[in-house]
C-alpha cells in the first residue's frame, strides 16, 4: 500500500510539473503574440527603458526636525531584463532566434536616445541571425528533415534583411551600427 501511494504521489507531482510547464509555455506564447502581434515570432527581448529616481532639491531644518524636499524624475535607462525563446524548434532555428534577440539586446544597450525604425532594427537583427546561421549551417545537412531545411532556407533569404546584410558585409557590424546611430538608417 505504501509503494502504491508513493507511485501515485510521484505521478501527481509529474502531472503538476507538466501543468506548470504547459501554463508557463502558454503564457510565454501568449506574451510573445500579444506584444509582437505576430503569431509566427519565436522570441522576445524584454527590456526596462525608464527608471524613476528621487532628486533632493533642498533640506529644511526647523529645530530638531529636518525635512527633505525631493522630486521624482524619470530618466532613460536601457536594461535588458530577459530574452524569451519558444522551445521545441530545431537547434539551428533556436540559435538563429537567439542571435536575432541578442541583436535587439545589443541595439538596446548602445544607449541611443532615439528609437530606430522597425525596418532598420529588424534588418540588422535578421542580418545577425543570418550570419550566425551561415556560420553554424554552411550547407544543407542531410541529417535535417525536409521541413527543417525549408525553414533554414526561409531564414536565409528574407527580403527585409538584404539591405542590412549587404551593409554588414561591406562595412562590418561595428561601422554599420555607428552609421545607424548617426543617420538612423542602413548605409547604402
Amino acid at each position: 500500500m505504501v509503494q502504491i501511494m508513493k507511485v501515485i504521489r510521484q505521478s501527481y507531482e509529474v502531472k503538476v510539473l507538466y501543468n506548470l510547464l504547459y501554463i508557463s509555455f502558454g503564457f510565454i506564447r501568449f506574451l510573445i503574440v500579444r506584444v509582437t502581434r505576430n503569431p509566427y515570432d519565436q522570441g522576445l527581448t524584454l527590456y526596462d527603458d525608464k527608471a524613476t529616481i528621487k532628486i533632493v532639491e533642498r533640506c529644511v531644518r526647523r529645530g530638531a526636525d529636518m525635512k527633505v524636499v525631493t522630486k521624482k524624475k524619470e530618466v532613460k535607462r536601457d536594461k535588458v531584463v530577459a530574452i524569451l525563446l519558444l522551445f521545441g524548434f530545431p537547434k539551428p532555428i533556436i540559435g538563429a532566434t537567439l542571435a536575432h534577440e541578442m541583436g535587439h539586446a545589443l541595439i538596446r544597450l548602445q544607449g541611443w536616445t532615439f528609437i530606430l525604425e522597425r525596418k532598420v532594427e529588424e534588418g540588422i537583427c535578421e542580418a545577425i541571425a543570418y550570419e550566425w546561421l551561415k556560420y553554424k549551417v554552411p550547407n544543407y545537412d542531410p541529417s535535417y528533415t525536409q521541413k527543417e531545411a525549408a525553414i533554414v532556407e526561409w531564414l536565409r533569404i528574407q527580403e527585409m534583411v538584404r539591405e542590412a546584410r549587404r551593409a554588414i558585409k561591406k562595412y562590418g557590424l561595428k561601422r554599420t551600427l555607428k552609421h545607424v546611430a548617426h543617420w538612423r538608417n542602413i548605409p547604402e
